[in-house]
């Protein structure tokens, strides 16, 4: 891993704002992000960490709102449960190439438009019932 660590790095340097395209890392760097910054550069690193950013924003936004507005102690556990998981998955990161593995990220980007989408789900639902 250390070799192949340097050997990304090295490629990594001939084109290291836009990188070089997908799929040009090869298929045995284990580090996501060196991965990312192979394919992309700087530039997609820096906009994928922002997207996780906002992710991760998202959810503590979400978990505040419910917090003071709903006793929805399933949602709550979701959120919390799915930033856990998260921050599992940016660990992970470290030595596999978790983000681009369809068993991983179609259930993680679900959950993440559920959670992101929590508060107004919430909102919807606790006006039904009022209404009713």
């Amino acid at each position: 891993r250390v070799d192949t660590f340097k050997d990304s790095l090295q490629h990594w340097a001939y084109s290291p704002v836009i990188g070089h395209g997908a799929s040009s890392a090869g298929s045995v760097v284990d580090n996501y992000y060196m991965r990312v910054m192979i394919e992309s550069g700087i530039l997609g690193l820096f906009s994928f960490l922002l997207l996780l950013f906002a992710v991760v924003r998202s959810s503590f936004q979400a978990l505040a709102y419910l917090r003071k507005s709903a006793d929805d102690n399933f949602t709550e556990g979701l959120i919390v449960g799915f930033v856990a998981g998260l921050a599992g998955l940016l660990v992970h990161s470290l030595g596999a190439a978790t983000f681009i593995l369809i068993r991983i990220m179609e259930p993680f980007w679900f959950l993440a438009g559920l959670v992101i989408m929590a508060p107004e789900i919430e909102a919807e639902s606790n006006a039904r019932v009022e209404g009713k």
